[in-house]
């Protein structure tokens, strides 16, 4: 046996001019085992609710380009979209979160810093605040506009 081979080499030789018998003979198409797109269906096709969870676990952390909305990314690791979404009840690993970034055109983005600015104790408590004020006006109706400055020197 060599690697994922369970064959052994005469029996690959007899295949595969099987195989090119059928070919040359034009008896590949009517010959065939499986009906058109038979077989098991992928998982983000079949699990109900998959798409509605996914958006609502990233509702609060997305971002994307103001100049074209098509652009949108999050900075959740993929570990921590699985770990949501199980909680949640749907175990998916992450081929199936890449697969829902594509299909959701998002993009994974971790911004980065050079230079560490320093830290605050209360640094916390003004995302917090951010939220709740964001949830107020959503609650009434009211569209919510995120913008961020740069300190520009002269």
């Amino acid at each position: 046996m060599r690697g994922d081979c369970y064959y052994s080499w005469p029996i690959l030789q007899v295949r595969g001019f099987i195989g090119a018998y059928l070919k040359d003979n034009h008896l590949s198409d009517s010959r065939r085992v499986r009906k058109p797109g038979g077989g098991r269906k992928p998982c983000i096709e079949s699990i109900v609710g998959i798409d509605e969870l996914f958006l609502k676990i990233l509702k609060d952390f997305t971002a994307g380009d103001p100049m074209d909305e098509k652009i949108k990314w999050t900075h959740l690791t993929y570990a921590e979209i699985i770990d949501a979404m199980s909680t949640e009840g749907i175990d998916i690993s992450k081929p199936i979160v890449k697969k829902l970034f594509k299909r959701h055109g998002y993009v994974k983005r971790k911004a980065f810093k050079n230079i560490k600015l320093g830290t605050t104790e209360n640094r916390n408590e003004q995302f917090e605040n951010i939220t709740s004020k964001k949830q107020a006006y959503e609650q009434q109706g009211n569209p919510v506009i995120s913008v961020d400055t740069k300190k520009k020197s002269c």
